[in-house]
C-alpha cells in the first residue's frame, strides 16, 4: 500500500459528534470510534486521455475496522484542465497528457493520489460507426477495418454520459475522434479515439452562440472544425479545439446550400451534399459571408439525387446517393466535375446491398459505406462498377449496427 501523507495530528476527542479540519484533530464517528488515517486507492495511477480512473478512500479506526468513506470526501484535481474529478466521486475523467494530483479532503484528514495522463495513438485498423437509432440506441460503435459478418464491435461509446443524443457525421483529427449531434443534441462532441463504454467527451462545442440547429456535418482542415447545419443552410467555422458556448470564427450561407448533410473536404474546398435537393456544391474553405459556391454539381446525367455524402480520393470524387434499396448509389466523378457532369463509374442495383447509404470512407483501396435502413457497412473495391456484390458486408444483431449513418476510419500508416 502506498506511504499516504495524513497533514493532521493525533488530538484526543472527548465528544461523539463529527469534528472537520486540521485545527479540530481527528474525527470521532456516531459510533464512537476514533478515525486513525485516510488512504486513498490507488496511491498513484497511469491512465490515457479519453478514459477514466475511480479513487477510493478508505477510512482506519482505532478498533481495528476501515471502511470505505468515498462519499463522505471532497476530492479536487491540482490541474482540472488535465484531469476533472467529481466533487463526492471520486471518479477522474482524464482530459489532456499531465500528472496532477488527486487530493481528497474529510474526517480531518487531507491525502493524495497521483495521477498520470498520457497520450493516446490512434488504434490502427478500426472502423467508428455512428448509430443514429430508433431505440434511443445512441452510440459509436468500433469494429476492425476488416470486420465481416454479424461479428460484435471491439467497443462502444454509449451511455448517458456520453452526452450522444443524434450521433451524425463523424471525423479524426489526431488521437481524437469528432461527432455532429444533431437537432437533439445540437453539439459537435469529441472523444478520445480509444474512448469505451458510458464515458463523457473530452469537451462538447454546443449552446446559444454557436448557432446549432442541426449539426448534421463536419470536416476538419488543418487548424479549423467546420460544421454544416440543415436547418440554417450554413457551414460554420470554429477553432478545432473550440469548446463549450462558442460562437463561430465565420460563417458561410448561400441559396445553393440548401439543407447541407454530410461534409467532405479537399484542403481548399469545403463540399457539402445537399439531400433535399439533390446537389453537391463547394466553397472556399477559407469562404465567409453570402457567397456563390465555386461548384455546383448537379443534374439528371450527374444524378446526384438525394445525395447524403461527397468525399475526395485523390483525383476523384465519390458521392452516396439514394434513400431506398431501389435508388441508392454510389456515383464516382472526375475530381474537376461541376454541373451536370457524367460520373466516371456507378455502383448501384440490387447486388451492392446498398440501402439508403450516408458517409463513405476509404482505405486500403477500398470504399467503405455506411447503409442507414440495412443497418450495414458493406465494402467495395475502389474500382468497382455497376451492380456488383461487395467485397464483404458487417450486417447482423450481434453488430449491434441501429441506423448507422456516420462513418470514419483510422488505418494503419
Amino acid at each position: 500500500m502506498p506511504q499516504i501523507r495524513d497533514l493532521c495530528l493525533p488530538v484526543l476527542l472527548l465528544a461523539a459528534t463529527s469534528l472537520w479540519g486540521c485545527g479540530s484533530g481527528f474525527n470521532l464517528d456516531n459510533g464512537g470510534r476514533l478515525a486513525t488515517s485516510i488512504n486513498i486507492l490507488p496511491g498513484t495511477a497511469n491512465r490515457q486521455v479519453g478514459q477514466t480512473q475511480q479513487f477510493s478512500a478508505v477510512a482506519f479506526f482505532t478498533d481495528g475496522n476501515s471502511e470505505d468513506v468515498t462519499g463522505l470526501m471532497q476530492w479536487s484535481s491540482s490541474d482540472p484542465s488535465v484531469v476533472s474529478i467529481g466533487l463526492n466521486t471520486g471518479l477522474a475523467n482524464c482530459l489532456t497528457p499531465g500528472t496532477v494530483s488527486i487530493v481528497a479532503q474529510g474526517l480531518g484528514f487531507a491525502s493524495s493520489a497521483g495521477l498520470t495522463v498520457t497520450a493516446v495513438n490512434a488504434p490502427p485498423n478500426r472502423i467508428y460507426v455512428s448509430n443514429f437509432s430508433n431505440s434511443n440506441n445512441h452510440s459509436v460503435s468500433v469494429f476492425d477495418i476488416n470486420a465481416s459478418g454479424n461479428v460484435a464491435p471491439l467497443r462502444s461509446i454509449q451511455g448517458a454520459n456520453t452526452g450522444l443524443a443524434s450521433p451524425r457525421q463523424l471525423a479524426v483529427s489526431g488521437n481524437e475522434l469528432f461527432v455532429a449531434d444533431g437537432f437533439a443534441g445540437l453539439a459537435v462532441r469529441v472523444y478520445g479515439l480509444a474512448a469505451t463504454g458510458n464515458v463523457a467527451p473530452l469537451r462538447s462545442l454546443a449552446g446559444a452562440n454557436t448557432g446549432f440547429s442541426d449539426p448534421d456535418g463536419i470536416a476538419i482542415v488543418g487548424n479549423e472544425l467546420f460544421v454544416s447545419d440543415q436547418n440554417t443552410n450554413s457551414i460554420k467555422a470554429f477553432s478545432v479545439n473550440a469548446s463549450g458556448n462558442q460562437a463561430p470564427t465565420r460563417t458561410i450561407t448561400s441559396a445553393q446550400l440548401q439543407g447541407p448533410f454530410l461534409m467532405g473536404n479537399n484542403a481548399s474546398e469545403l463540399l457539402a451534399a445537399c439531400f433535399g435537393v439533390g446537389r453537391v456544391v463547394g466553397f472556399p474553405s477559407g469562404g465567409s459571408g453570402n457567397i456563390a459556391p465555386i461548384r455546383n454539381l448537379q443534374g439528371a446525367t450527374a444524378g446526384v439525387a438525394q445525395a447524403h455524402h461527397a468525399l475526395v480520393n485523390g483525383n476523384e470524387i465519390l458521392v452516396s446517393c439514394g434513400s431506398t434499396v431501389n435508388n441508392s448509389s454510389i456515383r464516382v466523378f472526375d475530381l474537376n466535375a461541376d454541373g451536370d457532369a457524367a460520373p466516371l463509374r456507378v455502383i448501384s442495383g440490387a447486388n451492392t446491398g446498398l440501402n439508403d447509404p450516408s458517409q463513405l470512407g476509404v482505405a486500403n483501396g477500398e470504399i467503405y459505406v455506411s447503409n442507414i435502413l440495412a443497418n450495414s457497412i458493406t465494402v467495395y473495391p475502389l474500382n468497382a462498377n455497376g451492380n456488383v456484390a461487395p467485397s464483404r458486408t458487417l450486417q447482423g444483431v450481434n453488430t449491434g449496427l441501429d441506423r448507422p449513418i456516420g462513418l470514419t476510419l483510422v488505418a494503419a500508416p
